[in-house]
């Protein structure tokens, strides 16, 4: 069979006496009679369990354990999946679960809770009744992992509170509280869409649409993360006392065992998601008029003079420079986030496109989340696909040129469907390269009614749901569409890495959020445990590109793209003249270091071969055998001083070739966020 998608393997199954296993590239998971529940979850050869998850019963005021477990597995005919199939009892309940993994290793989960009902014989009074009448009185799922390969935690949304060392501290609205370091003590959760959790190779996560089956007591503990010594325990709060729709059961006879069968679904991905390739990834673009705006239309100022007064055309200063994708920012389209387009955006668009590929510059346009008040079909669209929080309208966004405004889009709303269909006529209309979706693929949450959003929540309040699984099949649909015609997908989430969408796009652009108190100078050091944990891609097996921007004096440009190259993320500018200049000179460095016999070795998991003494200093670098670029900085805000760096390799030289030492040792000066390349060679190509 083809590759799916031209990356994936088709999913593999193997079942024995003892075993099934399903397997997706570098990673599978294992059942077995121990648990209903995955046994055995491994990546990269990596087992992350510490011991099987398993469901932890309460039954009439006693513990209660599964009994040996059922395990099988249905196949699809195209291999895109298989579905394993589980069944165990612990007293008077009953769980099935059903595990459909799907090519990329994304996985929904099924689990349908039950009491033990009656066979035939108990039907026909030929046996008599043994259960006890079922009360359930607590439900837990309990995932003990590793802590060898887990020490970061990501998620999504932000707001509640977690524990550190048993005492809960508020976690405000905050972006950079989405990610980190997990804090001694461990951490617990209120209702969040997904909890990701990982080191710097592999790592493991959830999604939820809603919790509305469940039971959880205390609002801020849907699940916890509980530490102990050689590994911690994800545990998801299913029930803590007995489901409310239970509670008044008959309990004469058998009429118990009617009770309805509550269902719980969520997602499960294990990660890296595939292989990346062996020499560094890339991309050669700018992302043309997003925060650093120009004046006038595109296709206008592309055509003149790039710098004013220069005489070289924008075009031709795009292919001098080394670009090879042009990622056109919103202002592209006069009405926000349309697949409609007035006769002008046509006419503009299709000499964009036509300039472009006449130098072999691939065009990318941007696409969003919202509907324009200029679109045509607002009146239509905005009252079936509107997000709406507490009855009303989520936000009004932007205001714009030509003059109009937008609401936000649910992507449950159906909105997706239509919105396909749109981008599919584009696309072959106007030979596009492939879509940026700026938070199209984010599963911000909705509380619409109307079109089936929103869930009663343990409080007995409406609150949102999040459409993550209607989002991805709109993004299987979309990648097979952009990969058919070989173009590139590329997703901008702002601190929420979609775990359902990560397998289903080229790249992942991050940045925004955590540059925005940067950007108005609130921040005095640099969120390392933040970056390490969301920025570092080796752990999720897709690209993350970072959108640097520069707000002076507070935040530079240089300020961002050397933080965001520290952390192996390859910088996105968004201005023509002096950032895309920058961008070329170190694109042109990159390329000296671009082999599969090149190491990433970033500062945080050391690099022996380049060092230095002050604690405040972070060098990563790109190692070959003979040759080394490290990245030297400083990720605070107010440090200034003249540092000393040592290596092995005794050539020291700047990027543009100056010699700067014969003997591996140099001293540099650094001030606050900034950053210098060294390159360190051998002299004559001698090994060390």
């Amino acid at each position: 069979m083809d590759k799916i998608l031209g990356i994936y393997e088709p999913v593999s199954a193997e079942l024995t006496n003892k075993e099934l296993r399903l397997s997706v590239w570098n990673r599978s998971y294992g059942f077995d009679k121990r648990s209903i529940m995955p046994a055995s979850i491994k990546s990269g050869g990596r087992e992350l369990l510490a011991a099987p998850a398993t469901l932890y019963a309460e039954v009439n005021n006693k513990s209660k354990d599964f009994e040996d477990a059922y395990f099988n597995y249905t196949d699809s005919s195209d291999g895109e999946t298989c579905t394993a199939l589980t069944a165990s009892v612990a007293g008077s309940l009953v769980v099935n679960g059903t595990y459909k993994v799907e090519f990329d290793g994304c996985t929904t989960v099924d689990l349908t809770i039950m009491p033990r009902g009656r066979n035939v014989k108990q039907v026909f009074n030929l046996e008599g009744n043994e259960n006890e009448v079922l009360n359930l009185n607590k439900l837990y799922l309990d995932i003990p992992l590793s802590k060898e390969y887990i020490k970061y935690y990501q998620i999504y949304p932000t707001n509640g509170d977690y524990r550190i060392s048993g005492k809960k501290v508020l976690m405000e609205d905050d972006m950079l509280h989405s990610a980190g370091l997990i804090p001694n003590g461990g951490m617990n959760f209120p209702f969040k869409e997904q909890i990701y959790l990982c080191g710097e190779d592999v790592g493991i996560g959830f999604f939820f649409r809603d919790t509305e089956a469940w039971g959880y007591e205390d609002p801020n503990k849907m699940a916890e993360l509980i530490e102990e010594d050689d590994h911690f325990v994800l545990r998801f709060h299913i029930f803590d006392s007995e489901p409310e729709c239970w509670k008044y059961k008959c309990e004469d006879d058998w009429k118990w065992t009617d009770l309805t069968p509550i269902t719980l679904r969520f997602g499960m991905q294990v990660t890296p998601i595939r292989p990346l390739p062996k020499e560094m990834t890339l991309e050669r673009c700018l992302q043309f008029d997003c925060f650093k705006r120009i004046e006038g239309n595109h296709d206008d100022y592309l055509r003149g003079p790039v710098p004013e007064g220069s005489n070289e055309v924008g075009f031709d200063r795009l292919k001098r420079l080394g670009v090879e994708t042009l990622y056109i920012h919103e202002k592209w389209n006069d009405i926000q986030n349309s697949f409609i387009l007035t006769e002008s955006t046509k006419k503009r668009l299709r000499f964009i496109v036509d300039e472009c590929h006449s130098r072999g510059i691939k065009v990318i346009p941007y696409f969003g989340y919202e509907l324009s008040t200029l679109s045509p079909i607002y009146r239509e669209m905005r009252s079936k696909c509107r997000a709406t929080k507490d009855g009303l309208e989520t936000q009004w966004n932007w205001y714009r040129t030509p003059e109009q405004r937008d609401v936000y889009i649910c992507s449950g709303s159906g909105w997706l469907d239509v919105f396909y269909e749109g981008l599919k006529d584009l696309i072959e209309e106007y030979d596009f390269d492939g879509f940026y979706f700026d938070g199209t693929a984010a599963p911000a949450g909705c509380a619409c009614r109307e079109h089936g959003c929103g869930f009663t929540d343990i409080t007995g309040e409406w609150v949102e749901s999040y459409p993550v699984f209607e989002i991805r099949e709109f993004l299987k649909k979309i990648y097979r569409l952009v990969r058919s015609r070989g173009g590139n997908l590329n997703l901008h989430f702002s601190g929420c890495h979609n775990l359902a969408a990560l397998g289903l796009c080229d790249s992942v652009w991050e940045g925004e959020y955590f540059q925005t108190p940067l950007l108005k100078g609130e921040l005095d050091a640099m969120p390392e445990d933040m970056l390490r944990a969301q920025y570092d891609y080796h752990n999720i097996g897709t690209l993350v590109q970072a959108l640097c921007y520069s707000n002076p004096p507070h935040w530079n440009f240089n300020s961002a793209i050397g933080m965001m190259l520290l952390h192996g993320c390859i910088p996105k500018p968004n201005d023509i003249e002096e950032q895309l200049e920058i961008m070329s000179d170190i694109w042109n460095l990159y390329e000296d270091f671009r082999s599969d016999d090149v190491e990433w070795k970033p500062y945080y998991r050391s690099s022996n071969r380049v060092i230095c003494d002050n604690d405040e200093i972070r060098i990563s670098c790109y190692e070959k055998e003979n040759a080394i670029l490290a990245i030297v900085a400083t990720t605070h805000k107010n440090f200034s001083d003249t540092v000393e760096i040592n290596s092995l390799l005794p050539v020291v030289k700047t990027p543009e070739g100056e010699v700067l030492s014969e003997n591996g040792k140099v001293s540099i000066e650094l001030n606050g966020f900034e950053f210098k390349f060294l390159i360190f060679e051998n002299k004559g190509g001698t090994k060390v």
